[in-house]
């Protein structure tokens, strides 16, 4: 399985790949860094979520674990 992570799911260029991607049967995992937010927009899509920020290695190596 070939997973698709989309970094910074809550802004606006994302939503529309959020869209196409739905239409396309394309499954995404939502990412970025505000909790409540990515959270929100995953209940709404029901597609998976992560949330980690950028600035730290290791977070980012755990966010991206499964993603080829």
């Amino acid at each position: 399985m070939n997973d698709i992570l989309l970094y910074g799911a809550n802004g606006y260029t994302a939503q529309i790949i959020i869209g196409l991607a739905r239409e396309r049967g394309v499954d995404l995992i939502l990412a970025g860094r505000n909790p409540a937010a990515i959270s929100a927009l995953a209940d709404a899509s029901g597609n998976p979520h992560r949330v980690f920020a950028l600035d730290d290695p290791t977070e980012v190596q755990a966010g991206l674990s499964g993603i080829h």
